[in-house]
């Protein structure tokens, strides 16, 4: 048994990490919180871990796909109905397609693959962007993965 320097309680040896003070528990809402009130700290960590780890994770994720191709089918219809729920009967067709016809010629331009991105997730728990004109950019696709779901408030 060993006691958290956090919270104080008498917990077994296992509900520790070795080497530390602080209980797992304990440690995990500290990282919580900290990556909450330093996003720009923690999307420039998840990017040097996936640059650090990208070979071992393309890897893992084409092995994935190989062997779960009825999981990626159901995720990539639950995609395309979620982008159409979110897409406004005012949306500009012609200028969202633009979008993707520009990613394509900078892939071109630039030689590194380009993702079209919403600046606002349609999916968040925050807040939920639309699928427009108005809510798209370019990205460098290791930016854009990085990124994940984040939303930061400017």
């Amino acid at each position: 048994m060993k006691t958290c320097s956090k919270c104080g309680v008498e917990k077994s040896l296992s509900d520790f990490r070795k080497g530390r003070t602080s209980c797992r528990a304990c440690a995990y809402l500290y990282k919580r919180e900290y990556d909450l009130l330093n996003p720009e700290k923690k999307i420039a960590c998840d990017r040097r871990r996936y640059l650090n780890n990208k070979e071992n994770l393309l890897t893992q994720r084409k092995e994935y796909r190989q062997n779960n191709p009825h999981l990626i089918a159901a995720n990539n219809i639950a995609r395309e109905r979620s982008q159409k729920e979110a897409t406004p009967s005012w949306a500009r067709q012609g200028y969202i397609k633009l979008f993707y016809l520009m990613a394509k010629e900078e892939e071109i331009r630039t030689g590194k693959k380009i993702h079209v991105d919403h600046v606002i997730p349609l999916k968040n728990p925050l807040v939920c962007g639309l699928h427009n004109e108005f809510n798209l950019q370019l990205l460098f696709a290791e930016d854009n993965i990085s990124k994940k779901n984040h939303f930061v408030v400017a």
